[in-house]
């Protein structure tokens, strides 16, 4: 029987999840989706680093802000991708063109 108050520790000792399934890796599922953010990490070519940055300082202008965050960018960007059909078309044809 499982418990209604089964603690996070608990499923992560257990084999499977609440649920009775497993997660990714062997890890049980708990039938609750991340409520953390997840951390990414990209390597950027010096120059292509360089033209961002160059970027986020003019944006910064033009939003009257002192600073325009590479982080905010990059959620901006993701966030206009998973939405905007067109962005979404550019980027596959310049993934297919490397």
């Amino acid at each position: 029987m499982i418990d209604d108050h089964e603690s996070a520790t608990d499923r992560e000792e257990s084999p499977t999840g609440a649920d009775g399934r497993r997660g990714r890796a062997g890890r049980p599922r708990s039938g609750v989706g991340r409520t953390r953010p997840v951390r990414l990490t990209v390597d950027l070519d010096p120059v292509l680093h360089r033209r961002l940055k160059q970027w986020t300082g003019n944006a910064a202008v033009e939003l009257d802000v002192v600073d325009v965050s590479l982080a905010e960018v990059f959620r901006t960007l993701v966030h206009r991708l998973t939405v905007d059909q067109a962005l979404a078309a550019a980027v596959l044809s310049d993934l297919r063109d490397r």
